[in-house]
């Protein structure tokens, strides 16, 4: 393969012809750049250790340093790094009949291990599969039965690596709704515990939930009790909830009857009479509400919730 003087070794390789060529022995694409004072920059072969330089056109390859057993007339001048190889592929001949038909030194056996780290770095690089394979293809001493080894560990490490980023994302997604449970978790409990919440368990539910969606009735006037003295005049207990209007005070729907007597329920304070012979009970709105009894005669001012025993005290 005589010099072409068409080509000329390009003075400063740029980068990114890195990637796009090979190199010419074996073929691998992993490739650096060799800066040199005295002379034109050149790619050197990571794999087999092969230096060349490249013309200006960026396509064509002149070997400078190849590894020992190669045709020498074949690594001569410039070509493209495919026809380089081919032509090496030509040169190479067997030992026929106990002579040597052409004494250009036969590849040594590369071991399987080898072809593997390869095949996985070449791949790790960003070539594909298909490269992969043509790399390994042109590389001397390498067996077809290797490169199928070496293709089928790339496989299986990309399904292992796959399969290890599913679950990796599986987690991620079981830590995200855990952390999304939780937050709701603790702004329900925060919003639980900034809520006023009576603490006294004997008040009627009505109370409970009337405090509990109003914080205001904290703030209301307690309520007033005015005694007054027995006269002996007692009444009996009313039967209607008009009857009870007219005997206690209040509005008439506002009564309900009970076992013992009558209850007062109203969403706003009002005044109320407590006759003698009966006794009642009303709720004190403090941070723990609780009950506080009175006995008639008396006079209940700013009452929201009054429980009246016709029978006097119990």
């Amino acid at each position: 393969m005589a010099a072409d003087p068409k080509f000329e070794p390009q003075s400063t390789i740029p980068q990114d012809w890195v990637f796009s060529t090979s190199c010419p022995v074996c073929g691998c694409a992993s490739l650096s750049i060799k800066r040199l004072v005295s002379g034109p920059d050149e790619l050197v072969c990571e794999s087999c250790g092969t230096c060349f330089e490249v013309a200006q056109d960026g396509r064509h390859v002149h070997l400078v340093s190849f590894p020992p057993g190669l045709p020498g007339e074949t690594v001569k001048g410039w070509s493209l790094p495919d026809q380089m190889r081919a032509e090496m592929r030509k040169s190479i001949r067997r030992v026929e009949d106990g002579r040597v038909v052409r004494s250009v030194g036969l590849p040594k056996p590369v071991a399987t291990e080898d072809l593997v780290l390869r095949a996985r770095k070449l791949y790790s690089l960003g070539n594909s599969r298909e490269r992969v394979r043509g790399i390994l293809e042109g590389i001397p001493g390498a067996t077809p039965t290797q490169v199928e080894q070496a293709l089928a560990e790339i496989g299986a490490h990309e399904q292992g690596r796959r399969a290890a980023l599913f679950w990796i994302a599986i987690a991620l997604m079981l830590i995200l709704v855990v952390l999304i449970g939780l937050t709701v978790a603790l702004g329900m409990r925060q919003q639980a515990l900034s809520t006023p919440q009576p603490q006294q368990t004997g008040l009627p539910s009505s109370i409970l939930s009337l405090v509990g969606s109003n914080s205001g009735l904290l703030n209301l006037p307690q309520v007033k009790v005015t005694r007054h003295e027995a006269n002996g005049k007692k009444s009996a207990c009313p039967s209607q909830p008009s009857n009870a209007a007219h005997l206690f005070g209040g509005e008439e729907g506002k009564w309900s009857i009970t076992a013992f007597g009558w209850t007062f329920f109203s969403s706003k304070a009002e005044t109320l009479y407590l006759p003698e012979g009966m006794s009642g009970e009303y709720p004190v709105f403090k941070e723990n509400p609780v009950w506080e009894r009175v006995a008639g005669p008396a006079t209940l001012e700013n009452v929201i919730y009054l429980n009246i025993s016709c029978g006097g005290p119990k």
